[in-house]
């Protein structure tokens, strides 16, 4: 177990700093590779476009006695169109309670997990925010609403 761990730590460099290839065929197709082809050259892709939304804290005020406050502390997207929301409750979420996190007016996640991950979301503008929720679906607490940009690379554009 212990070389396994050795080999893959040292194996992660290799995978981290592979190049991709691109190259045109006969009918004027452009395509792209990890592994080099006759007449392809090494593609300039864009810098990783991973970003971190500002920590806010909520201003409303709870419609209950338990909660005091319910924040979307982080979150992190990247060029592929994931993003990870981290939110955060004082005190921590009730048994019977839930989390509601809306993605555009959508509800989008709902369980007692405190850290969600989305994928494949567009680009563009998105608003994000998170609610807790009692059995009966009434809102206890919600959070302030977070506007954050996808930005998703695009490598190849018609010419």
């Amino acid at each position: 177990m212990r070389y396994l761990l050795i080999l893959s730590i040292l194996m992660f460099p290799v995978f981290a700093g592979a190049e991709i290839y691109q190259w045109q065929d006969n009918n004027g197709v452009t395509h792209f590779s990890d592994t080099p082809q006759k007449n392809s050259t090494i593609a300039k892709l864009p810098a990783d476009q991973s970003y971190r939304v500002a920590t806010t804290i909520s201003k409303e005020k709870a419609t209950n006695n338990i909660y005091q406050k319910l924040q979307i502390m982080s979150s992190v997207a990247n060029e592929k169109g994931d993003v990870t929301v981290k939110v955060k409750s004082a005190p921590s979420l009730q048994k019977s309670n839930k989390i509601k996190l809306s993605l555009d007016e959508k509800v989008v996640y709902e369980g007692e997990d405190a850290s969600i991950f989305l994928n494949n979301i567009d680009r563009g503008e998105h608003v994000l925010q998170a609610q807790i929720v009692d059995v009966d679906d009434n809102v206890l607490i919600s959070s302030d609403k977070i506007t954050f940009n996808m930005q998703r690379p695009k490598i190849h554009s018609k010419k």
